[in-house]
């Protein structure tokens, strides 16, 4: 269904929004929280390879949710006397900080039973020593049904902002706490066996060769780089072909990810500015291509970014843009040809390109015959 979805933008934004609320319609239904629901269904869309491009969709409905869902939490809790919300704040507070300073030990001892280094462990644990805004709607939610008292109501609320306070303050300074407790958590790393379960199949996003919507000249390149051992990470929106390379180059170097390369946060996910470089296929996408260059100039030029165009006049505003190099397809073909004429002049006009086009529809149905409706779409 989300594969059908992911065809379009809008498309999926709405099907992702019809999701969550049937589900949560669903559940009402059956006398169960539609809150609950909507957190169910959120869960399942996480397993999906296109969780990134929803995340980026829904992101500013579902910042004004939570701050719909706090003016709320506040109104529900002006109607609590004075004297009840003070007298959770002692108890709130000190629940808060065995939250905070409590969940760090927890998550190493967890760590070393599952023999994972010291580093990850332990940001593990001071990332996620907070509580979280789904324990306020499953406090306003008992409240409500009368399960809770005012009193353990607010003790909560103040355990999760209290806790959210002093996580967020932590978190400013997670590397000078690391580096000062990195000697007593190494006797964890002899332990760990991540590296050596895990090691070549992990993409690491640093040296990498980022390449931008598939094509033959995408592949071309991705198929240079990855027989030299180079890590390559193939971004393209349509899920069939994010589908074809998980069928057919699994084992591979090449990585394909469903991502809108227009999208800046998408280049900071991806780290754009740590690959070996940056390259562009897009066909029509200059717009995308401007800013990309513009943004690797700004935060890191010494990435080289190479973009695809057929037209003299884009060639121009993407080297005044910052590109590095411009791929210029038609002045490239010419060039290319050119040297065909040399090799095909000398033959007999019976065998003059016999071999040359007999060889480029092979390659082409077999493109075909991989990629299936997609092909009319590459």
């Amino acid at each position: 269904l989300f594969k059908f979805f992911a065809q379009s933008g809008e498309l999926l934004f709405i099907g992702t929004l019809g999701y969550g609320m049937g589900v949560a319609g669903l559940c009402e239904v059956i006398h169960f929280s539609s809150g609950i629901g909507a957190f169910f269904a959120g869960a399942t869309l996480a397993a999906l390879p296109y969780r990134h491009e929803i995340e980026d969709k829904v992101e500013p409905l579902k910042a004004f949710g939570i701050i719909l869902f706090f003016m709320g939490l506040g109104f529900d809790i002006s109607e609590l006397k004075p004297e009840q919300m003070l007298g959770g704040l002692t108890e709130g507070l000190i629940l808060a900080i065995l939250v905070v300073v409590l969940t760090i030990p927890l998550m190493l001892f967890l760590g070393y039973m599952s023999r994972l280094s010291g580093k990850p462990s332990f940001l593990m644990g001071a990332i996620i020593n907070q509580s979280s805004e789904f324990s306020l709607m499953l406090a306003v939610l008992c409240w409500q049904y009368k399960l809770f008292d005012p009193h353990l109501f607010i003790v909560i609320t103040l355990v999760v902002l209290i806790s959210f306070f002093f996580s967020s303050l932590g978190h400013q300074f997670l590397g000078p706490i690391y580096n000062a407790l990195s000697k007593l958590l190494s006797f964890m790393d002899g332990r760990s066996t991540a590296e050596a379960e895990s090691g070549t199949e992990e993409f690491v996003l640093e040296g990498h060769v980022v390449i931008m919507e598939y094509n033959e000249l995408a592949i071309e390149i991705a198929d240079f780089y990855a027989q030299r051992g180079q890590q390559v990470l193939l971004l393209d929106l349509d899920p069939h072909i994010i589908e074809h390379f998980e069928n057919q180059h699994a084992h591979t170097n090449i990585h394909a990810h469903y991502s809108n390369m227009a999208d800046p946060d998408v280049w900071e996910d991806l780290a754009f500015n740590k690959a070996k470089v940056v390259i562009s296929c897009m066909d029509g996408g200059q717009e995308a291509e401007l800013a990309i260059s513009r943004w690797l100039k700004k935060e890191s030029p010494d990435i080289p970014f190479i973009a695809a165009t057929s037209s003299h006049e884009e060639t121009l505003e993407l080297y005044g843009a910052g590109a590095r190099y411009v791929i210029q397809t038609e002045y490239l073909a010419a060039k290319s040809f050119r040297n065909m004429f040399e090799m095909e002049e000398t033959k007999q006009p019976k065998e003059a390109f016999r071999d040359a086009g007999e060889s480029h529809f092979s390659e082409t149905k077999k493109l075909q015959e991989g990629l299936g409706e997609a092909f009319a779409k590459v």
